[in-house]
């Protein structure tokens, strides 16, 4: 029938959708940015308190270096954009996010988040 038959081109849209989503080029894009950007953002501001020996709230950013690492601790990344959105990191009395850097992070994170919740 044509209902069944515009139902299935829908439901092979979708699936066509949530696989480019899920997609080897978003997963390598997460990578490079994550390498290029979002460490270099998280070691200007985010180093001090949450590396190496300090690890307040026990978040080492340093010890997450590649994609798979950040991956282990997707609940800490949930934290982390839920910190930045309501001002709460950085401290007030910490240099805070310049505006590229903070849309480039919460960005990055979003993406991140979103394509591990369809993996």
């Amino acid at each position: 029938s044509l209902n069944g038959m515009v139902w299935s081109v829908c439901i092979a849209t979708f699936c066509i959708s949530v696989s480019t989503l899920r997609g080897d080029g978003l997963e390598q894009d997460l990578s490079r940015d994550y390498q290029t950007r979002v460490k270099d953002i998280l070691k200007n501001y985010c180093y001090e308190c949450h590396s190496g020996e300090t690890t307040e709230a026990d978040i080492d950013f340093e010890a997450m270096t590649t994609l798979a690492d950040v991956r282990k601790v997707t609940s800490v990344w949930q934290k982390v954009l839920h910190v930045l959105n309501t001002h709460q990191m950085p401290p007030k009395d910490s240099p805070q996010l310049m505006d590229g850097d903070q849309n480039a992070l919460e960005s990055w994170l979003s993406k991140f988040l979103e394509h591990e919740a369809l993996a």
